[in-house]
C-alpha cells in the first residue's frame, strides 16, 4: 500500500510542477539529461522493487553511472569541432 502512496505523490508532485520543470529543460540541457537519466534509474530500481523482482545491486549501482555517461557524451558532442565533410 505504501508503494501505491509513493506513486501518487510522485505524479502529483510532477503535475504541479510541470512549468518549472519544462522552463529548467531549457535552460540546462547538459544537466537536464543527468538528471533525467538519473531518475529513470532510479524508478527502474523502484518499479523492479516494487514488482518483487530480484535485481542484483551491482547491477543497479552500474546502472548509476550510466547518467554520468549519457552527460559526459553529449557535452562531448557539444564542444567538440564541426568535422569538414
Amino acid at each position: 500500500m505504501a508503494i501505491i502512496y509513493r506513486l501518487l505523490f510522485s505524479a502529483a508532485a510532477r503535475f504541479l510542477l510541470i512549468n518549472e520543470i519544462a522552463q529548467f529543460i531549457k535552460r540546462c540541457p547538459a544537466t537536464n539529461i543527468f538528471i533525467l537519466t538519473f531518475l529513470i534509474v532510479i524508478d527502474l530500481e523502484q518499479t523492479t522493487h516494487s514488482l518483487g523482482l530480484k535485481v542484483p545491486e551491482r547491477l543497479i549501482n552500474g546502472l548509476m553511472l550510466q547518467p554520468l555517461l549519457v552527460t559526459v557524451i553529449y557535452q562531448w558532442r557539444l564542444t567538440r569541432p564541426e568535422e569538414a565533410a
